[in-house]
């Protein structure tokens, strides 16, 4: 029996996710750099930002979170 696997590419870096629902920009920069410009990120911090996933902005403006969406629910 073989187990199905999934993998979701993002276009930076999972943190994208974070910046999109947060409004963030990070146009000249990585994602987690602008986290760390306005929040004091640090990567070990990453699951507390869980909490603060805006999913129906990320439903309509991300292409990576829809792409884990269509893999959690496969037709």
């Amino acid at each position: 029996m073989t187990t199905p696997v999934k993998i979701i590419l993002a276009e930076y870096e999972i943190e994208e996710w974070i910046c999109i629902s947060k409004d963030l920009n990070w146009k000249h920069s990585k994602p987690s750099d602008a986290l760390k410009k306005k929040d004091g990120y640090i990567k070990s911090r990453l699951p507390k930002y869980a909490a603060e996933l805006d999913f129906d902005v990320l439903s309509n403006k991300c292409k990576s979170f829809k792409a884990f969406l269509a893999a959690l629910n496969p037709k």
